[in-house]
């Protein structure tokens, strides 16, 4: 694993903050439901043992546990797992037109031609360069002809067959680097005192890009949460809810309404059944 020298030390920084304020791993595990032995990796920063999005989620409940900021520790396992953004190139491509091909035929130089000693023989020779220009030029007009047609047709087709836009679309991830930099974060912890078996439920007038992950698995939900659709989804010992936004959303716990205020900026939260704490955590716009 390779690690920048910027971040080399902060999960040693981590594992101090805890040691200060007398908190046992065991306690952190016991609350968070994280496996022991992870939390030990992380203190040690190994952060190979698990796909980059779930040791996302273990450092964000740890930091949550510790009084950590949140961002500062993302922001640096970015740095040490070396996280980078590809952006793949699309070649430019090349359209013939009418004027394109029009144009290549007007650029025949005519005064290389020898009009002395003008013969039969000359005159056929014209003649059947005469024909290729104004064929060449009927050939560009029909190309372009029927280029028209062609995407008229397609557009027509389209209209005709292309689903709704909810069943199309797909949802990109609301990731953290883009809401650090576009957002400050403000924090609210609530005991939210709930009994076994849990169920979340989410239903919204309008279209909001959702990001869910129940009890630390691999069962996380990427989806376009509106009118047509309705999440339920029951949980046995925590949650991980990111919003695009919170604008006509309803959010039930056990039919329990979450009193949340309605904006146009993300928001997540996150319950721990073991602990009864509900946090969310919303973005403002810097």
């Amino acid at each position: 694993m390779n690690k920048t020298n910027e971040s080399t030390l902060f999960f040693e920084e981590l594992k101090k903050l805890r040691i200060s304020q007398d908190i046992e791993l065991i306690e952190i595990s016991n609350r968070t439901k994280i496996n022991l032995e992870y939390l030990e990796l992380i203190e040690k920063g190994d952060f190979d043992f698990l796909p980059y999005i779930y040791i996302r989620l273990f450092l964000k409940a740890y930091c949550l546990e510790i009084g950590s900021d949140i961002n500062d520790c993302l922001n640096n396992l970015d740095k040490t797992m070396n996280i980078t953004t590809h952006i793949k190139k699309e070649e430019p491509k090349v359209n013939i037109t009418q004027s394109s091909t029009s144009n290549s035929i007007s650029q025949i130089n005519f005064k290389n031609l020898q009009f002395s000693n003008f013969n039969k023989k000359n005159l056929s020779n014209l003649l059947f360069l005469l024909l290729i220009v104004f064929f060449g030029i009927w050939i560009a007009r029909n190309i372009s002809k029927n280029n028209i047609n062609n995407n008229t047709n397609e557009n027509s087709i389209l209209e005709n067959e292309i689903p709704s836009e909810s069943s199309l679309y797909k949802p990109n991830r609301i990731n953290d680097s883009f809401l650090t930099s576009n957002y400050i974060q403000s924090n609210n912890i609530s005991i939210l005192d709930l009994n076994s078996p849990f169920e979340l439920s989410l239903k919204s007038s309008e279209n909001i890009i959702t990001e869910l992950t129940i009890d630390y698995t691999n069962d996380q939900l990427l989806t376009l949460l509106n009118d047509d659709n309705e999440i339920v989804k029951p949980f046995d010992q925590n949650f991980f809810l990111r919003l695009e936004k919170t604008k006509g959303i309803e959010i039930k716990i056990n039919n329990k309404l979450i009193d949340i205020v309605k904006s146009n900026n993300p928001k997540d939260l996150i319950y721990n059944a073991i602990s009864k704490e509900l946090i969310i955590v919303t973005y403002l716009k810097r």
